[in-house]
């Protein structure tokens, strides 16, 4: 039972990766859009916000089997489950930052296009 379970997500390795590699794409566009091409490792609060982010979407593609049938989905079901993914993930890295009360320090424009951006990216991967 337990390794049926186990081996759901691994088989969908590769699309994790993916995903992973379109959510700083998104993340580092959305921060060139927003100050320019200033490299954002220079300011601490975004690399620990892009760390915060990574591990939200990872736990969100495994828990929620967002992988699941990914090679077997319509464009259209895709474009469905990519937009629930990505709302989740901003919802709860928005509810993240106003628990903690750091909502103040980062730029809603960053985390708005971040959205856009990592929706449009990963829903483009996916259909490759």
């Amino acid at each position: 039972m337990y390794q049926k379970s186990m081996k759901d997500w691994k088989k969908h390795l590769d699309f994790i990766l993916l995903d992973m590699v379109c959510l700083y794409l998104a993340f580092i566009a959305a921060y060139m859009t927003r100050y320019g091409f200033a490299w954002f490792f220079k300011k601490k609060i975004y690399v620990s916000l892009i760390l915060i982010l990574t591990l939200l979407n990872l736990v969100l593609l495994i828990v929620t089997k967002t992988m699941k049938n990914v090679l077997r989905r319509s464009a259209g079901r895709e474009f469905i489950q990519t937009a629930k993914h990505v709302f989740l993930v901003e919802f709860l890295i928005i509810s993240y930052l106003f628990v903690v009360k750091e909502s103040y320090f980062y730029s809603r424009s960053i985390l708005g296009s971040f959205a856009v951006y990592y929706g449009l990216l990963s829903y483009v991967v996916r259909m490759l």
